[in-house]
């Protein structure tokens, strides 16, 4: 009688192979997960950069964004004025 089972080998080519695949993954996902992070910042700091355009001539007031530490930052009140 032929028993259906997964011989020894099978097994050991399976086991490999998803081996290989956990050790590729970590990279991959650090790789993208710094891009989004990446495309977020730069996202939020085009809106700030458009919303203090918008401020400083509607209000004919300077404004300033301050970048820290990866914080987008809008300043409209009593904004430095240079010169």
């Amino acid at each position: 009688m032929k028993s259906r089972a997964f011989t020894l080998v099978e097994c050991l080519i399976a086991l490999a192979i998803a081996c290989f695949l956990l050790i590729l993954t970590p990279p991959l996902i650090s790789h993208s997960y710094v891009n989004w992070k990446e495309e977020v910042f730069l996202r939020e700091f085009e809106q700030v950069m458009d919303t203090a355009q918008i401020t400083a001539i509607s209000t004919g007031q300077g404004s300033f964004v301050t970048v820290s530490g990866g914080i987008v930052e809008l300043n409209c009140h009593g904004a430095r004025r240079t010169g």
